[in-house]
């Protein structure tokens, strides 16, 4: 039986998808199977031994369907217990998958349906850390910011991924941490470890580069509005304006400053 599968969607970067690929392989411990889903403007070209030894399975789905589509896709092809998402502009710590294989069996007496790595930067040749899940378990957080809920740092345990419905292609950018919102409104076990370490490439073309913080932040709103009061929406759409950093949204902060500013805090 397939243990851990490893997704990995793909955008017209073939380059970095074979350094991945390639660092991929040279993990002390090898996943059962990779799954690679393009769905850029141009099929990728991988030579026979890409990922050798690596088990290696190519998909090519609908150009721009997008990376909670092709993660999505990717898992309903998958045939591991567990699936680790990798980004083709990412790559894990060397003992990234025999870390995963310890954690598996770990939990609440039983495994979890969500396991967290750390993550950290890489940016220009020097490694910045990002702030670890763990340090802020609250639901409430990942309104305001992604507290180390990234892709390439989420494995899923498969079967509890599909009942949830997957990553929400209504969001562009944000998706994973509102997977993990999802996770716990629904109750899921959700582990951390900052052991577990994902490197997430900084570069121009990157997706997080682009995000649109202030359409994120009303999808989350309007689809968790049950779990939102009043102080959490104002607070959450006052980031949101910061992040975008746009002059036209300076009226808005003030003002919803000013409202923070007025309500009792508990």
């Amino acid at each position: 039986m397939n243990e851990i599968s490893v997704v990995v969607p793909t955008f017209d970067r073939p380059e970095m998808l074979r350094e991945t690929l390639r660092l991929l392989a040279k993990q002390s411990v090898a996943p059962d199977e990779v799954v690679v889903v393009d769905n850029g403007t141009t099929p990728t070209t991988l030579a026979e031994d890409a990922a050798r030894p690596l088990v290696l399975r190519y998909f090519r789905i609908g150009a721009r369907a997008g990376v909670a589509q092709a993660r999505n896709f990717g898992v309903e092809m998958a045939k591991g217990r567990y699936v680790a998402f990798l980004d083709d502009d990412d790559f894990w710590e060397p003992d990234y998958v025999e870390r995963l294989k310890k954690l598996m069996g770990t939990g609440e007496g039983k495994a979890p349906a969500m396991i967290v790595a750390r993550v950290d930067h890489l940016d220009r040749g020097d490694r910045h850390l990002f702030r670890f899940a763990g340090d802020d378990k609250r639901m409430e957080a990942c309104f305001y910011f992604n507290p180390g809920y990234l892709g390439s740092a989420l494995t899923v345990e498969r079967s509890a991924f599909l009942e949830l419905g997957g990553f929400d292609v209504a969001f562009d950018t944000g998706e994973d941490k509102e997977l993990a919102i999802r996770y716990m409104v629904n109750g899921r076990s959700i582990l951390y470890d900052a052991g577990l370490v994902a490197i997430n490439r900084v570069h121009e073309h990157t997706l997080s580069a682009r995000i649109d913080h202030v359409k994120t932040a009303h999808l989350l709103l309007r689809k968790y509005r049950a779990q939102v009061n009043f102080r959490i929406r104002a607070k959450t759409l006052r980031e949101a304006y910061k992040k975008s950093r746009r002059k036209r949204y300076l009226v808005h902060i003030l003002a919803l400053k000013i409202v923070l500013a007025l309500i009792p805090t508990a």
